[in-house]
Order: structure tokens, then sequence, then C-alpha cells
């Protein structure tokens, strides 16, 4: 018969051994305040993980971006320059978390109070961007925030352009863009989508230029500095042109955006 007293139990030496270790009575490592430096010197050392994510362009801001984490999320920071200020024109100015980018083509504006990031200037042209205590949720937003202001330093600097074109089989799409007097938003008008008579009238976004292409037969041009704001009015014609109650794999009429890029292209 079993002898059920043959496993191998902790005794009381073993129990102060471990604690003396970081280890609990079930043989895990337990949580302490130098948890993270005990992994890192029993691995060899620190840990650094350099992930390259540069922009860099021969013109305009020279962003350079590196992240330096420590195991577990203590302390992640992320840190971006841009080129000199006598350079590009650019300044950058935080206040309680609302970015404000001002450049060569106009101003921009970004709320990230709802973000729980602090903000810091170590260096002149930098800005570091620094968490503690998250979880991979909320490490990730340090990335999100620093894609965001990079966004704004290159929507003031380049701008942003994308192009729609008109797909049609039979019904040949009309298209009419006009600006509002008393808004002054422009206002894009299609007609004879899929031989429907119905007028689909699509509003843009504040900051958000459209015109006709002269150079390309039924394509659609939209600029502007803010990203967001001219993906979304790209995204708002492409939706009004949905097909439906037919097989999309066959009616494939409608605008859709066939180039993305700058207004000002590099040389």
């Amino acid at each position: 018969m079993r002898n059920r007293d043959s496993t191998a139990r902790p005794t009381d030496n073993d129990k102060g051994n471990s604690k003396a270790k970081g280890i609990d009575g079930k043989g895990r490592l337990r949580p302490t305040q130098n948890h993270g430096q005990q992994l890192l010197d029993g691995i060899g050392g620190c840990v650094h993980l350099q992930i390259g994510l540069g922009y860099k362009s021969a013109d305009g801001p020279r962003i350079e971006k590196g992240r330096e984490d420590v195991l577990f999320g203590f302390v992640v920071q992320v840190a971006f320059a841009a080129a000199d200020e006598a350079e590009t024109g650019v300044k950058v100015h935080i206040k309680s978390r609302l970015v404000t980018v001002e450049g060569p083509r106009g101003k921009l504006t970004k709320n990230l109070s709802h973000v729980a990031v602090n903000f810091s200037l170590p260096k002149k042209n930098v800005i570091q961007i620094e968490i503690h205590h998250g979880n991979r949720k909320n490490v990730a937003t340090l990335r999100t925030v620093r894609t965001l202001i990079n966004n704004l330093i290159i929507g003031v600097t380049k701008g942003y352009k994308y192009k729609m074109r008109y797909v049609y089989a039979h019904f040949p799409i009309n298209v009419n863009v006009d600006k509002n007097s008393e808004t002054g938003l422009f206002e894009v008008e299609i007609r004879n989508f899929i031989g429907e008579k119905i007028v689909r009238r699509v509003v843009m976004q504040a900051g958000v230029d459209v015109e006709i292409s002269k150079a390309q037969k039924d394509e659609l041009i939209l600029t502007g500095n803010s990203l967001e704001a001219v993906s979304q009015s790209a995204a708002d014609i492409q939706q009004i042109c949905k097909v439906r109650n037919k097989d999309i794999r066959k009616f494939l009429d409608g605008l859709y955006v066939s180039e993305k890029g700058n207004i000002e292209e590099e040389a």
C-alpha cells in the first residue's frame, strides 16, 4: 500500500530559506518591490528593448523614437524629437494634456486629458511621455499618444492629401463640389449613383478642402492639415455610396480612396 506521507514536504528550514529567496510555500515567486530587478539579475543584467520606429524626412521634422521598457510595466518611457525649430518652425505647447502644435501650415490642437500619461521636457526638442505602474492596455496608450502628436507635427508642416476615384460600370457618377457660404464648409453632391434619382450630400469636416482633379478623370482630391478630419471626410463620402440590397461582389460602384499622401511631397 502506498504511503501517503512519502511526498516530500517543505520543512521549517526550507520555508525560512524560501522566504529569504522571495518564494512562497507553493514554489512561486513572491511579488516584492525588487521583483523585476531580481529577474533582471537572474538573466544577466538590465534588459533594453530597442524598437525601430523612425520617421525621417529630408525637409520635414526629424522624429527619433525609442523605447526603454522595464519588466512588468513599472516604468515605460517613450521619447521623440522634432527637428530644430529654426528649420521647421514647429512649436509644441502642452498644458493640462492639451497639446497645441503650430507650424508653417497652421495650428492644430488635440485634447489628451482622458489619457493617464505624464509629459516632460528632458532636453530641447524632446517630449517625453511616461506612465507608471501601467498594465498592458495602459502601456499601449503611450504609442498612441506619440503617434497622435507626430501626426499633428506632420500636419502643420506637410499636410495630408487623399485621392478618391469614381467606380461605375454603367451609370456614370456625377459629383459636384460647393462651399457653403454660411458655414464655410465644403459640400460634396453625388448624383446618378447606380442610376438612383436620390441626391447624396456630404459635408466635409472643418479644415478640409475638396476639389475635382483636372489632371485625372473621375477623381476627387481632399486636402487638409488634420489627418483625422481628412480621413473621416473621405470615409463619409465612401460610406454614403454604399450599395444596399444587391450583391456587392457584382455591384462595385462607389467612390473609393485610391491614394494617400502629403500635400508637400518630398523632392
